[in-house]
């Protein structure tokens, strides 16, 4: 059974911006050796057949909903001079080592116009039933994605996420502690306790049914029904109700899903309107921009050609040598002294 390590590009380069300290230069440097390590611990931890790069080439999704993202084109708008200087260079570096993955290894690279990462490995793995895959992200949209063959690492809490458990990179149980205060059946007073728990892993089919009542604010994806709980009341039925009840759909779906709100939107002058919407609605408006498997036919159609045209590229040879040559024109000087490791897991061809 091959297991196919599928890396979110766009995540794993924008988490090194971040996290990476000092000037653009180093950042760029920084985040190939990162890259180009965390490839070689996936491999090792996993026993890893083929890299998969996924890329961002834009959205399909802005067809059906103008405003899917709309904030972050803002927040661009807001960078200083230097700023946008930096990211110029750091992008287009990023660019190259991504040319370099794709044109001198046999590293499978995908990139698709409006097409994203996340649909890109969604169906990767519909795909490729029989394979086991590793997703190499720390967005939770892919908590949607596990399953019996589906695991996800989070390169920068290095954790393994599982249908079953969530582990660090020794494989222990990852433990969430936090203060809870309690009365002290001695004095009566109140005590604060530091109280350990395992840290349970996501339910796949709840946390995409939360996340399309939720919305997603990063991607300007509004709420389907604003305020509400995620466990309810007896007299008002919250998020974890209304999943329970999604088979039968008795009086906890009913009251969640058919309750009205005003919903207030800009029209084309500015000007904010209100209309009246149900939350099934809203709802399933949410499901097809969040929903990793909900693509419109066609989109499905262009995801697969693009899969299929990445996976029949000519075979590369002398990857080793092409990575030496790579590192010493980006000064990976790390990489370059002991290169035969990642030479091996970039020659790994598709099967």
């Amino acid at each position: 059974m091959a297991t196919y390590i599928l890396v979110d590009y766009a995540n794993l380069i924008h988490r090194c911006k971040h996290a990476i300290p000092g000037d653009v230069a180093l950042k760029t440097g920084m985040t190939m050796q990162t890259a180009l390590n965390s490839f070689r611990k996936m491999w090792r931890l996993f026993d890893g057949s083929h890299i998969v790069v996924c890329m961002e080439g834009g959205s399909w999704r802005k067809d059906y909903y103008p405003k899917y993202k709309a904030n972050r084109a803002v927040n661009d708008a807001l960078r200083s001079r230097k700023e946008m200087e930096d990211d110029a260079f750091y992008f287009e570096a990023m660019n190259q080592f991504a040319e370099f993955l794709d044109q001198k290894t046999n590293v499978t690279v995908i990139r698709e116009k409006g097409i994203e990462a996340d649909d890109l490995i969604a169906r990767w793995i519909d795909l490729h039933p029989d394979s086991k895959h590793i997703i190499l992200s720390g967005d939770s949209d892919f908590y949607q994605l596990l399953a019996d063959n589906v695991s996800i690492y989070d390169g920068v809490k290095d954790q393994t996420i599982t249908t079953t458990t969530v582990t660090d990179g020794d494989g222990n149980p990852v433990v969430h502690t936090k203060n809870v205060k309690k009365k002290d059946p001695k004095t009566g007073r109140e005590v604060t306790k530091k109280v350990s728990t395992l840290v349970e892993p996501p339910n796949p089919e709840y946390e995409l049914f939360k996340k399309c009542v939720r919305g997603d604010s990063s991607d300007n994806i509004m709420s389907a029904y604003p305020g509400v709980r995620e466990k309810g009341t007896l007299k008002k039925p919250g998020i974890i109700e209304a999943f329970n009840d999604r088979k039968a759909k008795g009086y906890d779906w009913n009251a969640f899903m058919l309750e009205e709100w005003d919903k207030v939107e800009m029209d084309s002058d500015g000007e904010p309107v209100s209309h009246r919407v149900r939350v099934i609605d809203e709802f399933n408006f949410n499901n097809l921009l969040i929903n990793l498997r909900a693509q419109p036919p066609e989109i499905k159609t262009k995801i697969d050609t693009a899969i299929l045209n990445a996976v029949q590229k000519p075979e590369v040879k002398s990857v080793g040598i092409r990575l030496m040559q790579f590192c010493e024109a980006m000064d990976l000087v790390n990489i370059g002294r002991n290169p035969n490791e990642y030479a091996k897991i970039l020659t790994s061809r598709y099967e």
